[in-house]
């Protein structure tokens, strides 16, 4: 071996344990229709850095619950605006390090390819038993998919057809299990990177609120570097694309 080479392996052996040396872990807590870009981004980050996440996704009010009750995240994904803001008031985060990650997508989807329109005109002819969509009380992505039956006028003509699930997630494995023929759901949770197949919808956005999603540092975090480099990664614009990816906009 000439003594280029070896300066060259000795350099990357130094690499290597450096990083194993800083390497640091944190823990990160997310709303779970955004885990599948998050599970990405953490690949892409371990890769780049030696640092680990431990990713734990909920419904935004079980992952609040956990927090206040000193659950140890340092991070935390929310699918709404409003509880990082609580979050803040409430002295479980960091105060200025709040930021909208990625806009949602609602969408109408169901497994059977000739069940859904183009204009989601099947929710007013109603030739379906069963649909459903996320708690309209405390899920971000159900609250705004009852905004938009009502907007088209068919909430009141749909209530007995209507399965109310706990998280888009249990939204998804209803019908995928069968217990309803269609739903509403985030659009990344299709995993739109890949060939949805099926049927869908996409929910125009006037009717319904905007789907704010905001991330913010938690107090547990406040000290970790590496929680605080991947926030930092994550408004990267090689982030940026991968959240896209994923059926999300990204704030202007």
């Amino acid at each position: 071996m000439t003594i280029s080479k070896l300066r060259n392996s000795a350099l990357t052996l130094l690499l290597l344990l450096g990083n194993s040396v800083h390497a640091e872990e944190f823990q990160v807590s997310a709303a779970d229709h955004f885990m599948l870009p998050l599970q990405e981004l953490v690949r892409l980050f371990e890769k780049d850095t030696g640092n680990k996440a431990i990713v734990t996704g909920s419904s935004v009010g079980a992952i609040y619950t956990k927090i206040k009750e000193g659950a140890p995240f340092d991070i935390f994904f929310s699918g709404d605006a409003t509880t990082p803001v609580k979050m803040e008031q409430e002295g479980f985060a960091v105060p200025n390090t709040r930021f909208t990650y990625a806009i949602g997508k609602l969408v109408l989807w169901s497994p059977d390819p000739t069940l859904i329109d183009k204009k989601g005109e099947v929710l007013k002819t109603g030739n379906f038993k069963h649909l459903v969509l996320p708690n309209t009380e405390r899920a971000t992505y159900g609250v705004v998919a009852k905004q938009a039956m009502e907007k088209m006028d068919v909430w009141e003509k749909l209530k007995d057809k209507l399965v109310i699930a706990e998280s888009p997630v249990v939204t998804y494995k209803t019908i995928h299990d069968g217990g309803a023929e269609l739903g509403f759901l985030p659009l990344a949770t299709l995993n739109p990177s890949k060939k949805i197949e099926g049927s869908l919808w996409i929910v125009p956005a006037a009717f319904y609120d905007r789907l704010e999603h905001q991330a913010v540092l938690l107090k547990h975090g406040e000290n970790n570097k590496a929680a605080k480099d991947f926030l930092t990664f994550v408004k990267s614009p090689r982030a940026k694309n991968v959240i896209e990816s994923f059926g999300y906009s990204m704030p202007r």
